[in-house]
């Protein structure tokens, strides 16, 4: 089951996607891109409470605009 709850993409949690999150949806058609606050390596363990949520991502890698907020974020580390 999903965590998250849907919000508009306009919501104030929801940061508009940068070029790195667009180049991420590109590898990853049908999936979801997430939204990180904070400078996380590619291999580091990432606290729930520091993901804002996901982006929906299309069949054709395109970013939807849908936005699925985490319940458990707390801002900025």
């Amino acid at each position: 089951m999903w965590p998250f709850k849907k919000v508009a993409a306009a919501s104030p949690i929801a940061v508009a996607p940068t070029p790195e999150m667009v180049a991420e949806a590109k590898a990853h058609p049908g999936g979801w891109v997430y939204q990180i606050a904070g400078s996380f390596g590619p291999n580091d363990h990432i606290p729930p409470e520091f993901i804002r949520g996901a982006f929906k991502v299309d069949e054709h890698g395109n970013i939807t605009g849908e936005f699925q907020a985490n319940p458990k974020y707390r801002g900025e580390p």
